[in-house]
């Protein structure tokens, strides 16, 4: 698949990832199915405003930043990997965009082991309902997290980041079974 591939730190360009987000995922929904008999199936609706928290953008500017303020800026070229780099929440964050490229192993290669439900579980801080995850390396482990819409039959993006593998509530849970992802037409 022909999408934006961050290797490491050189690789991370803000507007390259706002423009691959754009093309691979915003206003669109994913319907995936499942082996889980309470979740047999859900939708994923992915916007453009999702992204910015997804990379922790709003830790590296200082005043005003909304979602919609955020993608202004990167379109603008006015956030920049070279204008945040030396912000001090930069290495917060830096992990976030080093690991764009889960949401294309979740929802375009359909990584089939990785999802965990989440809406049951104690302690759940971030009030996730459904959790992908791999190990990055034998003492890390990259999140993205899913909360269902208030009011809605739907869920979205809510984080993406990386956590200490040690203790880690999801690596005790039962992993469920992606058993097929379908894209629906996109929504303009």
């Amino acid at each position: 698949m022909n999408y934006y591939h961050i290797n490491g730190l050189k690789d991370i360009n803000y507007k390259k990832i706002l423009e691959d987000y754009r093309r691979f995922f915003s206003g669109r929904a994913a319907e995936l199915k499942t082996n889980y008999k309470l979740i047999e199936d859900f939708k994923v609706l992915f916007s453009d405003s999702d992204l910015p928290h997804l990379m922790g953008w709003q830790k590296i500017v200082n005043k005003k930043n909304y979602a919609g303020r955020l993608i202004k800026l990167v379109d603008n070229y006015e956030l920049t990997l070279e204008s945040s780099r030396r912000h001090y929440n930069f290495n917060k964050v830096k992990s976030r965009m080093l690991n764009y490229n889960f949401l294309h192993e979740v929802f375009w290669e359909n990584d089939p082991n990785v999802c965990v439900m989440t809406s049951d579980m104690k302690p759940n801080p971030l009030k996730l309902d459904i959790v992908f995850f791999k190990n990055t390396n034998p003492r890390e482990i990259v999140v993205l997290g899913l909360r269902r819409a208030k009011g809605m039959n739907f869920f979205v993006p809510t984080t993406l980041h990386t956590e200490a593998s040690k203790n880690s509530p999801y690596l005790l849970r039962r992993k469920t079974s992606i058993k097929s992802i379908k894209w629906l037409p996109r929504i303009d």
